[in-house]
């Protein structure tokens, strides 16, 4: 699934990629750490496979991932965009600025507590039977990772 692609690539330039070669690119769903967004990139590096951009399952990722291409001097958003995911206080950092999805957390809980006590309102034996369905619409956060990529 996309969430599972390193660094959940979603952009391969317009590369196709075996389905041998896309399972070699997965990565381990507890590898969730800026370590893992540096190596995930470092593996890119390394096969000469540079995506135009990158989308990172959560912010720490993509903050690794943003670490590691400069490093590697290559330029955020000029060469390599990145979007991440949970827009976290460190996505918003000045020096990070990096373009994320945001969840409507607030909302998320409040539906998962009313969710909660209506099922503890409910007969026992009806609480399991009774399945609930929210939809919620995430934003996307636009900060300096990201660019347009003009049509050629």
């Amino acid at each position: 699934d996309v969430a599972a692609e390193i660094v959940n690539v979603l952009v391969w330039n317009t590369q196709q990629f075996t389905p041998e070669e896309k399972a070699s690119r997965k990565m381990n769903r507890e590898e969730v750490t800026e370590q893992a967004g540096a190596a995930a990139v470092e593996h890119l590096l390394q096969a000469h496979t540079m995506p135009t951009a990158l989308f990172t399952s959560n912010d720490l990722l993509a903050i690794g991932a943003l670490d590691r291409l400069e490093r590697a001097g290559l330029m955020v958003p000029d060469d390599v965009s990145i979007v991440g995911y949970d827009n976290t206080s460190l996505a918003a950092l000045g020096h990070i600025s990096l373009t994320t999805v945001d969840q409507p957390r607030e909302e998320m809980g409040r539906v998962a507590l009313s969710t909660l006590l209506s099922k503890l309102d409910q007969n026992p034996a009806d609480r399991e039977r009774l399945m609930t369905h929210h939809v919620m619409s995430p934003q996307l956060i636009e900060r300096r990772t990201t660019r347009r990529v003009d049509d050629q």
